[in-house]
């Protein structure tokens, strides 16, 4: 996405570390899902445009929610990522394919949006 908004920076990929599980594990918001808010965000720029920006996170979270049926992690995967037993069932049942698959829609649907404009 870097790439498509034309922002190079070396602090991307890291800025959004805390993210995975949920936010922390914690199963909350998908990571890949917070991701595209964050792009959003940069495409936006601070408070320029406020309500452009929201219009988009809601139709992001609104397309995500539609093809995958929830944007909590827990629910997506089944998996309670503050366990041990939460965290291997994950590597388990190949959890980093399902999590491609959420970080693939995300991208898909900000090409969609971003795009439009």
């Amino acid at each position: 996405m870097q790439e498509e908004l034309g922002i190079a920076s070396d602090l991307i990929p890291g800025i959004a570390l805390g993210f995975g599980g949920g936010l922390g594990r914690r199963g909350l918001v998908c990571g890949a899902l917070n991701g595209g808010v964050m792009t959003i965000g940069l495409r936006y720029g601070p408070m320029q445009e406020k309500d452009a920006a929201y219009a988009q996170v809601l139709e992001l979270c609104r397309r995500f929610e539609g093809q995958h049926g929830s944007a909590l992690c827990r629910e997506l995967t089944g998996c309670d990522f503050t366990t041990p037993e939460g965290r291997q069932r994950w590597s388990d049942s190949d959890g980093h394919a399902k999590c491609r698959q959420f970080v693939s829609t995300t991208v898909e649907i900000l090409l969609d949006l971003l795009n439009r404009q």
